[in-house]
């Protein structure tokens, strides 16, 4: 606020002592709110960088959310209060009122911010198969491999012929990689022999007739899914403080 005037008066005693006596000019009420206005003015007319400062929000920030509780949320001034400063004592610093008045304006904004929910926090809208947005696109090919659901991408980017797995049919997947792992006939530098896919093709078909999977995209993309979490564990057993239970067949870490 803004300083009250003073009167600094030098006097001296029966000693020779100065006494240096301050009067302050007694401002009246409507003076008083005359002076609270102009300072305030000066926190949401004149700067941003003023307006950050004290009430963390730019001016044009400051001027939606009066509109807003205002006009939605019904919030009104009192006798010596404005909405601007109800709204600046409880989105900034802006604290030049008795506690209780403080308390009563805080609740009546905070009430007339919750009648703007319908406003502010929009329900989100189902995207769409047939959506065509670039970032969606991108997105959606993420999830699809995360989940399993897998497929063949086309060079548009959007994703066919999508298969999710179950659990069956991981079992058996991971069976037959076990079985050629122990089979040296399946061996060839390190790795399996190239078409060590469609003996797998042909493993799933024969255990689930009509299932559809296929060595590109399905399987593929499985066992490139296998590599990614292994290396994963892999890294972190390298890590100091994890272990694997056998007997609980889980993850074991120090707290």
């Amino acid at each position: 606020m803004e300083k009250e005037e003073e009167t600094n008066r030098v006097t001296h005693n029966d000693y020779g002592l100065a006494i240096h006596k301050v009067e302050r000019r007694n401002y009246s009420k409507s003076e008083k709110r005359c002076l609270r206005l102009k300072k305030f003015n000066t926190l949401i007319k004149y700067s941003d960088v003023i307006c950050k400062s004290e009430l963390r929000v730019y001016r044009r920030t400051f001027g939606i959310i009066y509109e807003l509780v205002r006009d939605i949320g019904g919030l009104s001034e009192i006798q010596n209060m404005s909405i601007e400063e109800i709204i600046a004592m409880t989105v900034g610093n802006y604290f030049f009122r008795s506690g209780e008045s403080l308390s009563q304006n805080f609740h009546r904004h905070r009430l007339a911010i919750l009648k703007l929910h319908e406003h502010i926090l929009k329900k989100p809208t189902p995207i769409t198969e047939e959506c065509e947005d670039d970032w969606w696109k991108i997105f959606k090919d993420s999830d699809d491999e995360m989940a399993m659901d897998v497929g063949q991408v086309s060079k548009e980017g959007r994703v066919k012929n999508k298969r999710s797995w179950i659990k069956a049919e991981d079992n058996v997947l991971i069976d037959g990689l076990l079985e050629m792992s122990n089979d040296l006939s399946w061996k060839a530098d390190g790795n399996f022999k190239s078409r060590f896919r469609n003996k797998l093709e042909e493993k799933l078909n024969e255990k689930f007739l009509g299932c559809g999977l296929k060595t590109n995209p399905h399987i593929d993309l499985k066992i490139n899914w296998f590599k990614d979490k292994y290396n994963v564990l892999t890294d972190m057993f390298r890590t100091s403080g994890f272990s694997w239970n056998e007997e609980k067949k889980m993850i074991l870490c120090e707290r």
